[in-house]
């Protein structure tokens, strides 16, 4: 277990900027100087017709009226989402947060079992539930330089198929730390849905959260590894965690919006204090999610699963994202291209706008500069929609940028002195100033010990999660080696994560 370095300010650039390489309390009421995900974001949708649905279509532009607030009054309005979608037409009759209300409670009886009505759970994990198949490359006998398998040919391997799936993953590491859980998730109609599902009852695991659908296959994922085990290429079909599309290509979307009723209903039963959402699911969904707490004071986590799938946290258009209070979610878990790609979208629809430099403006003097670009600027430059960060970075362990509320102990701690990037230069700042740590990798795991890289990532965001959600939680520096290390143990299990993990129970 390696000691946490200093992250020396004026090394971040040549130490993480250039790097491109794949690898708690509840809430309570608002105030200016809390950290608070808005509830400007429509939750269930109305009268919609429908959308294109293209993942590859990023750059169009796309007018849209002025989002919706807390009025009450009957108006005319548009989803927010893009991602690569076309306009649709909303209209409700009330405030979004009261119809959503209105609508979980009226269809809670209809959408779960009276047996689970009121069973408290302290964590929601919303995402993939899948089969995953790892083949891991095995060079000829003999062969020296030969690491990587030939294109355009068959290639001997070695192949296992776990069940998997990020939320899959990331529920199973809590459940192992002894921490309620449920995942919500959807299977198809045949044997791999109902093996999957079997394998969680098997482990005592909740399975209401489980839905059945028809027509599509339960998901799956297929990962290519070199001979070292490190992967190469992955391919993912998870449209079952997508909505319906018709013969045009378009997302259809019916009256109420039914097909996240179901979801909303599992939160209201829940109560829980953490819920977390993998990329996975559509961008309409996501933020259906993200804005659970409008029933719930849920502090939100985010997968960001791949590069192109990060990108949904930033598919709409900033202008219509009104409140001061910019936070979308609580905590995200990126890798460094993950990162890159969020930063990219979000630049691109003009989330970095003068309301976004009220709060960067807020943050004080940063001992780096903004315009340099790497990873440490772009989590930066991400704070004010997402206070912590944490990127992971491989076998370099790490990166954690946390924007720090006014009056944390930290701006004025001696331990914490080295990790201070920057102090508000105001007292009535809304921000008190920004916290940066690497936390160097825990292990080095020699290659022939290293058994699947597959839920290595998701071990280490389950764990943390698992820890935050304790009654008096540890704060967030305190768990990131604790994670770390249940992530090593994953790197040396078959199991997409490994049930050593309970060790760490004690720990959390």
């Amino acid at each position: 277990m390696g000691e946490n370095t200093d992250l020396c300010r004026t090394d971040i650039s040549a130490e993480i900027g250039n790097s491109r390489g794949i690898s708690g309390s509840k809430k309570t009421t608002t105030t200016t100087h809390s950290f608070s995900r808005s509830s400007a974001v429509p939750l269930l949708v109305r009268n919609v017709e429908s959308i294109s649905a293209s993942d590859s279509s990023l750059d169009a532009p796309l007018e849209r009226p002025s989002c919706v607030d807390s009025s009450g009054d009957a108006i005319s309005q548009q989803v927010l989402v893009q991602d690569g979608f076309e306009a649709y037409e909303a209209v409700t009759s009330m405030d979004p947060s009261t119809s959503l209300k209105t609508s979980t409670s009226s269809s809670r009886s209809q959408n779960l079992p009276s047996s689970i009505s009121h069973i408290q759970t302290d964590i929601i994990v919303a995402g993939s539930l899948a089969i995953d198949l790892s083949c891991d490359y095995l060079p000829p006998v003999n062969s020296t330089g030969q690491d990587v398998p030939q294109r355009f040919t068959s290639n001997p391997a070695a192949i296992t198929q776990t069940v998997g799936g990020v939320g899959h993953n990331v529920a199973t590491a809590i459940h192992y730390l002894g921490t309620s859980v449920r995942l919500c998730s959807q299977v198809g109609d045949d044997l791999p849905g109902s093996a999957a599902v079997s394998q969680l009852t098997e482990r005592g695991m909740q399975t209401t959260g489980i839905t059945k659908r028809s027509g599509f296959p339960t998901a799956h994922y297929v990962a290519i590894n070199d001979s070292k085990k490190n992967l190469m290429l992955a391919m993912a079909d998870m449209s079952i965690l997508e909505r319906s599309q018709n013969r045009r290509g378009r997302i259809e979307i019916k009256t109420p919006d039914s097909s996240f009723v179901k979801w909303q209903a599992h939160m209201d039963a829940c109560k829980p204090t953490w819920i977390i959402v993998d990329a996975n699911w559509d961008p309409i969904t996501i933020l259906n999610w993200i804005g659970a707490e409008n029933v719930v004071r849920a502090k939100i986590a985010f997968e960001p699963v791949s590069a192109v799938k990060s990108k949904r946290l930033f598919s709409f258009i900033k202008r219509y994202y009104t409140r001061d209070d910019l936070v979308l979610v609580d905590l995200a878990t990126p890798n460094l291209v993950e990162l890159d790609s969020m930063h990219a979208v979000a630049k691109q629809k003009g989330w970095f706008d003068h309301r976004w430099r009220r709060w960067i403006n807020a943050m004080g003097s940063l001992k780096i500069s903004l315009e340099d670009g790497g990873a440490s600027h772009q989590a930066i430059q991400l704070l004010p929609y997402i206070p912590t960060i944490l990127t992971k970075m491989g076998d370099r362990g790490v990166l954690m940028t946390q924007m720090l509320r006014p009056g944390d102990s930290r701006l004025t701690s001696p331990e914490s002195a080295p990790y201070i990037l920057s102090r508000s230069e105001t007292k009535d700042s809304m921000v008190g100033g920004v916290y940066m740590r690497l936390f160097p990798s825990v292990e080095k795991v020699p290659e022939n010990e290293i058994i699947s890289v597959n839920g290595v990532g998701d071990t280490f965001l389950g764990v943390l999660v698992a820890g935050l959600a304790k009654p008096s939680p540890k704060k967030v520096e305190d768990l990131i080696d604790i994670a770390q290390r249940g992530s090593v143990m994953t790197l040396k299990s078959k199991e997409s994560v490994s049930r050593h993990i309970s060790e760490l129970r004690s720990e959390l």
